[in-house]
């Protein structure tokens, strides 16, 4: 009976540890999807939202979404709903921003967080390298504070072109997140990602590379003197996607 006892205990470990095995190795194909722009949030602030997906049928996806257009309006839930009849969510990392004064001071500060889809129970895909470039319209960018994730101090390296129009941050997957300090009342920030996606494993086996994103911030000065802000972002997800448009 203790050789029986011993036997199945054997061979549960064995199928645990299979099973665990296997899903460290056993990773989905993922595609852009679409992203969600989400500005209905406290004044001056926004939320870029990206989605991945696996199995992604693209016509069932272009059939939902040219539905949609025929509409006079729809919502950012009726989009999503759109975007996971087509496939299975895997992927949904989400660029948040703010705009605000500090004295005579104007702010931009920004970061990232990766979340949950809607039917999405867990995440197996990370960040891999991101560098974040920025150039300036109307402004001066003054300084640049790269704020290092929660329980770590590494974070990214910041520079600042000598004309104090353009800056970047390398290895900014290291980092919380980032505050840019602003010279001037008004003009454009023009923030370009690109990022790599990896698998969220000890294998930390890149499966996407160049993936892009470009978000506008045109800023402003309302009549009582108040900061104001309107978020665009581009129609591109790769840089294949910018390349093709040249």
């Amino acid at each position: 009976m203790r050789r029986i006892v011993f036997i199945v205990l054997i061979v549960l470990v064995v199928a645990v540890t299979g099973f665990f095995c296997w899903r460290e190795f056993t990773v989905p194909d993922i595609t852009y999807v679409a992203d969600y722009p989400d500005d209905g949030l406290a004044d001056n602030h926004f939320a870029l939202k990206r989605l991945y997906a696996a199995v992604v049928d693209e016509e069932a996806f272009a059939s939902e979404v040219e539905g949609l257009l025929t509409m006079t309006e729809f919502t950012e839930d009726e989009m999503m709903a759109a975007a996971l009849a087509s496939g299975t969510p895997e992927f949904y990392p989400v660029f948040y921003y703010s705009v605000y004064n500090v004295g005579d001071e104007t702010r931009l500060n920004g970061y990232i967080k990766i979340e949950l889809a809607k039917n999405q129970s867990e995440t197996r895909f990370m960040l891999g390298s991101v560098n974040l470039e920025a150039v300036a319209q109307g402004f001066t960018i003054d300084k640049v504070e790269v704020t290092p994730p929660e329980k770590t101090n590494k974070a990214g390296k910041s520079i600042i072109s000598d004309d104090k129009t353009q800056m970047a941050i390398v290895d900014f997957n290291k980092s919380g997140g980032f505050e840019i300090t602003l010279g001037g009342n008004s003009g454009t920030m023009t923030l370009r990602y690109v990022y790599s996606v990896a698998v969220d494993t000890f294998l930390n086996k890149t499966v996407l590379e160049d993936q892009l994103l470009i978000v506008h911030a045109n800023i402003g000065v309302d009549d009582g003197g108040n900061v104001t802000v309107e978020f665009t972002n581009e129609p591109y997800s790769s840089l294949i996607d910018l390349e093709g448009t040249a």
